[in-house]
């Protein structure tokens, strides 16, 4: 189920959703900061919007870009999806320019139970957040002839009766990277009859599994009580336990 696409998204939309860019003002005026960029995505065959840095010449750069609220909907847990590009840092054009550069960058998140994130809020810093992860580029490119793009995917696992949603937010400290597209979604195993036993889509957990109860179907009625194991890749395992048989003067199809 996908819960945020930015490929699906004008930079209007994308504004109005609440993607909020920072940069720390330690870093000096060569750092812009997250700039609004169009690049060509080609698993989208076509342009899409997309946010880029390349703050190698300034000291102390500490870029952030928050994503918006994101509510989990029953989820278990939430996956991101991230295609980025990253320029080569010992490939890079007046290198002795360079007062640093890194090829790589941070994700984190920050449960919430609303959208109240503004400008301010939540703090721009890592001791606010919950870090996923240090993300590092498999390819990286000289020039824009050969650019490549990687497609990380991260897994963030939810307590059951946690708050209500999340922000993403990307951290750079001074790669030349450029974020094409980004998408939350979460897994179920779907909605499913065995024997006269049906059991709903159910979100899948981040690691283990999930057992899910189930009703029978009309005109039938339970004899053991039912479940069924949800696996964490949106499988249903095996078969379900419990059984359900018809009522009096009901005969299931042959």
């Amino acid at each position: 189920m996908i819960l945020l696409d930015t490929a699906e998204l004008t930079r209007e939309e994308m504004v109005d959703k609440g993607f909020t860019p920072y940069k720390s003002p330690r870093s000096g005026d060569s750092n812009f900061g997250w700039m609004d960029v169009s690049v060509f995505l080609p698993e989208a065959d076509r342009n899409v919007e997309a946010y880029s840095t390349c703050a190698v010449q300034s000291p102390n750069v500490d870029n952030w870009l928050r994503l918006p609220f994101v509510g989990r909907e029953g989820a278990n847990s939430l996956h991101i999806s991230i295609t980025f590009s990253m320029r080569s840092c010992n490939r890079m054009v007046n290198a002795e320019n360079l007062v640093q550069c890194k090829e790589t960058f941070n994700l984190y998140y920050f449960p919430a139970d609303s959208d109240f994130g503004n400008d301010l809020l939540p703090s721009w810093d890592a001791l606010t957040y919950k870090k996923v992860d240090t993300i590092a580029a498999e390819y990286t490119f000289q020039g824009m002839e050969d650019r490549r793009y990687n497609t990380e995917t991260q897994t963030v696992a939810l307590v059951e009766s946690g708050p209500r949603g999340v922000y993403f937010a990307i951290q750079d400290q001074g790669a030349c990277l450029t974020i094409a597209r980004l998408v939350v979604f979460y897994v179920t195993c779907p909605n499913v009859t065995v024997d006269y036993a049906f059991f709903d889509e159910t979100p899948t957990a981040a690691t283990s599994i999930v057992e899910a109860s189930g009703r029978c179907v009309e005109h039938a009625t339970e004899k053991s009580k039912l479940s069924y194991v949800c696996q964490h890749d949106g499988r249903w395992y095996k078969s379900p336990r419990g059984q359900c048989v018809c009522k009096p003067g009901y005969q299931g199809a042959a």
